[in-house]
């Protein structure tokens, strides 16, 4: 249950390590201010709470529980109400925290009691700057289905950021509709875990073109950040009014995993004399739009692939296999201009299709080159290289993908003095004296199945 029932809940946005706010607290109205942060590593913070007109009471509690939401499960960490200003210094690990401010006394002369709140982060050279630090206004996503009318204002709120969590992954649909003028939309991932949108977070998807405009991203677990921001206002106008729905799907049937800006590779199957076998289908074309198909065949047990990856175009990028044996498989890219996000996938209701209920295997998503290697049985898989950010210079990331496949096994070859003792007369007497001593006669008997993938 929640700790207070009245309270007044804000999350904290840090510039640059610091955090100022003016509160206020009405006896019976407003007695309980909730002030939320996140931590993504272990940092010295100092709060300070200066109360005009009565006394408060300043606690702090950890988010034991992971919920996000200030509870009777949430261990309180210290606490401070010996009137005047009130000051906790605190050494704290990664997770997420809560500072609450209630009242603890009113003088006797006011109805309302005026506080000022510091919080210092100690460690500033870790904080990376707000990429929007001007007429920013934040709001959070709390339902699958949201929508909000938004107002932009010339030199006033000309940015408006939305930040919303996965805890799975989920198709996301975003559309806005500007009203009076233009917008630009952005979605960002929040890849140091801060939960406020800095120049160390990824671009992922962008919409500048005019009019209404769309986003639909399938995105992994994580917090995302959509910027709605103000490029030009009609000359009759002073305003900017736009609509905003984001819609994160929540379908049990299976889908296509990446529908929309993607390309499909087919690399064939493979037996163990080298050779390929199709596997066919009787399901319609997954990827209509933006696609391109290709039956790739390994060779000498390689394959590679040079290729590119545009936003809103082609962002998603699916090869296809099929091992007919257990194989070892190392699976690499190299991107230039950008960020790519690299997955395994099986196969696992064998469609031949990469949908929502095939099992991820293995995913990297770092700055830089990316591998993993597995070891796989006998079936088909997908390796999925998605779009994850592009440089801000360019237009496009460029990659090249490398699988290696080799036995799962290493095949022993017998010596010439193996099997000299092993079939001479001694050991089996079955054998003749000839067939024992000549050991080129031998070697013609006995036969090794080269695998060639």
């Amino acid at each position: 249950m929640f700790k207070f029932e009245e309270e007044l809940n804000d999350e904290i946005i840090f510039f640059q390590g610091s955090y100022r706010r003016e509160g206020l607290l009405v006896p019976g109205v407003f007695e309980h201010n909730i002030y939320t942060f996140g931590l993504n590593d272990r940092q010295d913070v100092d709060i300070s709470v200066t109360p005009n007109g009565g006394r408060i009471n300043l606690e702090f509690y950890r988010d034991s529980n992971n919920n996000r939401i200030l509870d009777t499960e949430d261990e309180l960490i210290e606490r401070s109400s010996q009137g005047g200003t009130e000051v906790l210094d605190l050494q704290l690990s990664e997770g997420i925290y809560f500072v609450h401010v209630g009242i603890g006394e009113v003088t006797s002369s006011r109805n309302e009691l005026v506080y000022e709140l510091e919080i210092d982060n100690l460690n500033n050279d870790n904080f990376a700057p707000d990429l929007f630090k001007e007429n920013t206004n934040n709001y959070v996503i709390e339902s699958s289905q949201y929508n909000r009318e938004g107002l932009l204002i010339p030199g006033l709120f000309e940015q408006e950021i939305y930040r919303f969590e996965l805890t799975s992954r989920e198709d996301v649909r975003i559309n806005v509709s500007p009203n009076g003028g233009n917008v630009e939309l952005n979605l960002y991932r929040d890849d140091n875990s801060n939960f406020r949108l800095d120049t160390e977070d990824n671009l992922i998807g962008r919409n500048h073109k005019n009019g209404s405009k769309g986003l639909n991203k399938t995105l992994a677990k994580g917090t995302f950040f959509v910027h709605v921001g103000l490029r030009e206002v009609n000359r009759n106008r002073d305003d900017l009014v736009y609509d905003i729905d984001v819609n994160i799907g929540d379908n049990n049937e299976p889908v296509t995993l990446f529908p929309n800006n993607s390309t499909n590779f087919f690399l064939g199957g493979v037996s163990v004399s080298g050779s390929s076998s199709s596997s066919s289908s009787s399901s319609d074309p997954l990827f209509t739009e933006n696609t391109r198909t290709f039956n790739v065949l390994f060779r000498d047990g390689e394959y590679t692939n040079t290729n590119i990856l545009i936003p809103n175009e082609s962002e998603h990028d699916i090869y296809t296999f099929q091992l007919e044996e257990e194989r070892n498989i190392d699976i690499s890219v190299s991107p230039s201009n950008g960020t790519l996000e690299l997955e395994l996938y099986e196969d696992t209701n064998n469609n031949g299709i990469l949908d929502r209920s095939d099992e991820l295997l293995d995913r990297s998503n770092t700055s830089g080159d990316q591998s993993f290697n597995r070891r796989l049985q006998e079936g088909t898989y997908f390796v999925h290289v998605g779009l994850s950010g592009v440089n801000n210079d360019v237009e496009q990331v460029d990659y090249q993908l490398t699988i290696n496949s080799n036995p799962s096994l290493e095949m022993s070859t017998l010596s010439e003095d193996t099997i000299t003792s092993s079939f001479s007369n001694d050991n089996n007497p079955l054998l003749n004296q000839e067939l024992g001593q000549d050991i080129s006669t031998l070697n013609s008997l006995v036969g090794f199945n080269q695998i060639n993938f």
